[in-house]
């Protein structure tokens, strides 16, 4: 493992966060934040700077699409990957639009979690 990339992890959901970051041992991402809500994301974000967020559609408060326009108001160049059990194409296309570079749908499977964030650190190195 060359280099860890930072990862800030927002599920509303404690035992989700406990999943993700067992997926992500002794990989090349490393969990720098969590979140269980909108406004802690981006407070979280400011703070953190992650290269990679994953950020649940569906929270109470401040949804993942709300919070996600703003994020990219902070850093139009953030990578956000998506995350929901109830993925409606009206739901990832609209995240599409407002800048997530991906989506993946739970429950995780660990390969398909990685591959989709190895993709999105993959294609920010090679345009940067």
């Amino acid at each position: 493992m060359d280099k860890q990339h930072s990862v800030m992890l927002v599920d509303d959901s404690l035992a989700m966060l406990g999943v993700i970051q067992i997926h992500l041992k002794e990989t090349e991402f490393k969990v720098v934040a969590t979140a269980r809500n909108g406004d802690d994301a981006i407070k979280a974000f400011c703070e953190h700077k992650p290269e990679l967020v994953l950020l649940d559609i569906v929270m109470p408060g401040k949804n993942g699409i709300e919070t996600l326009g703003e994020i990219m108001g902070i850093d139009d160049a953030a990578s956000v990957i998506m995350a929901s059990s109830l993925g409606t194409r009206e739901l990832v296309e609209q995240s599409i639009e407002l800048g997530a570079r991906n989506f993946v749908q739970k429950p995780y499977e660990r390969e398909v979690l990685l591959d989709v964030m190895r993709n999105v650190i993959d294609h920010n190195q090679t345009t940067q």
